[in-house]
């Protein structure tokens, strides 16, 4: 048998960054295992207002005259609570998949190895230089570290125009029509650029030929839609997220991506805007975070190809659009002489 694992034989992945535990995690350190545990129970009630947090802990406990360990997770947000207890984690890609949508998770440092952690004493009048060491009754300065730390973590804004979609309504690459003085595609672009680190453009293989453009994601999904090229560019760059727009709205503009960005939530999968009739969220403006890349592959493996079927079945944040026409459409060329038409009566 070959060497199933050789990574000479496979597809070179982009693998999102990882801690220990968690994409993003912290370790609490103390003199004893319930010094950790009553600080826990002081600030996650705080943090999981805001924030999807988690408790990383490891118990031993006698049994019918035996000992065991057992490894307890505590999942808090808004209000809401779960937890998952085992003797251990089968393997890192089941600890993976369990903590992958936290935005922080806490470890008990006293039982489990972590990188990064700060240390919780009880000594009065002591003072100390290091910013990481807290004392007992110190709740809101400990507070305000972790807060610094999940924003300081929160991952940049990519652009993705969707351009690679057959338009075989339109008869033509809708892409490629005229409604600002210049190409729809660059009109977007230019959009996405102004709120956006970084742009690229979403094509299906083959789509542009010999010439390649700067920035450009080819679609590694054959006949896939939409949920292709997200999926595309979460493999290609798995530690930004993704402002996805698609090339046939003609009526989309700086303010609306503007005040998407201004309303996005970064604990959420998704940040999205209900489409015109405010009834379904829009997978096509909206802001797919990293978190998202899991979820999207778990519709797949389902057998679900909709993008929006994604969002409505998951944990995202949904606004009202300020203009429910910057979300209309245009796929056939009646729509594109009266979106054309209405552009021009604008100005």
């Amino acid at each position: 048998m070959g060497d199933c694992c050789n990574q000479d034989k496979h597809s070179k992945l982009v693998r999102p960054a990882w801690g220990e535990f968690g994409r993003n995690e912290l370790g609490i350190k103390a003199q004893n295992e319930e010094m950790v545990r009553h600080i826990i129970r002081q600030i996650t009630p705080i943090l999981s207002k805001k924030y999807k947090i988690a408790f990383l802990d490891k118990y031993h406990i006698q049994l019918n005259g035996f000992s065991q360990e057992l490894m307890n997770v505590q999942f808090l947000s808004q209000g809401q609570s779960a937890q998952y207890e085992a003797s251990s984690f089968p393997n890192e890609f089941y600890r993976k998949s369990l903590l992958g949508e936290q935005d922080i998770v806490l470890i008990n440092a006293n039982q489990l190895p972590v990188n990064q952690f700060v240390t919780i004493i009880d000594q009065k009048n002591a003072t100390f230089i290091d910013d990481s060491i807290f004392q007992l009754s110190e709740t809101a300065r400990l507070i305000s570290y972790i807060e610094n730390q999940i924003e300081s973590s929160v991952p940049k804004l990519n652009g993705l125009v969707l351009m690679g979609g057959k338009s075989s309504r339109m008869g033509k690459d809708k892409s490629t029509l005229d409604y600002h003085g210049k190409m729809q595609k660059d009109y977007v672009y230019e959009l996405l650029n102004e709120v956006c680190e970084n742009t690229y453009f979403s094509v299906r293989a083959g789509q542009v030929g010999n010439e390649k453009m700067p920035h450009q994601i080819e679609d590694r999904f054959n006949n896939l839609g939409p949920m292709g090229g997200i999926l595309s560019a979460l493999m290609a760059i798995p530690d930004r997220a993704w402002l996805v727009v698609a090339c046939d709205l003609p009526f989309i503009d700086r303010k609306t991506l503007q005040f998407l960005v201004s309303q996005r939530n970064t604990s959420k999968i998704a940040t999205a805007f209900l489409d015109p009739e405010g009834t379904f969220p829009e997978p096509l403006v909206a802001i797919w975070e990293p978190k998202s890349y899991q979820s999207l592959f778990h519709f797949l493996s389902l057998g679900y190809s909709c993008p929006r079927k994604v969002l409505i079945n998951s944990d995202i944040q949904l606004v009202k659009v300020l203009d429910s026409k910057a979300l209309t459409n245009a796929n056939e060329p009646q729509d594109y002489e009266k979106a054309k038409a209405d552009l021009e009566k604008s100005l």
